[in-house]
């Protein structure tokens, strides 16, 4: 029995560890914490692009589009403003990993920009100045800017 275990521990290794450094087996790894930042960190330094939805360039809401697909098995609208209309309403204080971070990056204008929060008080997001990055949601220029929080899951 002991025998049968140990054979089958290391063949589960063997396998996960032969697995590229972006794949990931939600089987074996149910956290969805840990999977929603093994997801975002792929798309790190991805450039930005308006309207764009792959590697080769992004933009803020097809950036929240991806992940959540990917993640989460949830598709999102396309658009954060349309994005913003969904959603459960969520104070600052009881923001969790996943929640979608709305922001008016310019002052008068509509709400113009989303970012997925990652936990510790990070977000990921697509800039149009430096792609793809993860910023700190309570630095003074961002805190400034939100808009509201969204939950899309329970």
């Amino acid at each position: 029995m002991k025998y049968s275990l140990f054979i089958i521990s290391t063949l589960l290794l063997f396998l996960y560890s032969c697995s590229s450094a972006y794949r990931y087996d939600r089987s074996l790894n149910n956290n969805k914490v840990d999977v929603l930042n093994i997801v975002s960190r792929k798309w790190l330094d991805t450039p930005y692009q308006y309207g764009g939805i792959s590697r080769n360039g992004i933009d803020c809401s097809g950036l929240a589009q991806k992940i959540y697909l990917e993640v989460y098995h949830h598709k999102l609208p396309r658009t954060s403003q349309e994005m913003y209309k969904q959603g459960t309403l969520v104070r600052f204080s009881w923001i969790k990993p996943g929640d979608l971070v709305f922001f008016r990056k310019n002052r008068g204008s509509s709400l113009d920009h989303v970012g997925v929060y990652l936990g510790n008080q990070q977000f990921i997001h697509a800039t149009n100045q430096r792609g793809v990055i993860i910023s700190e949601l309570n630095s003074s220029y961002y805190k400034s800017r939100i808009v509201g929080i969204r939950r899309y899951l329970q």
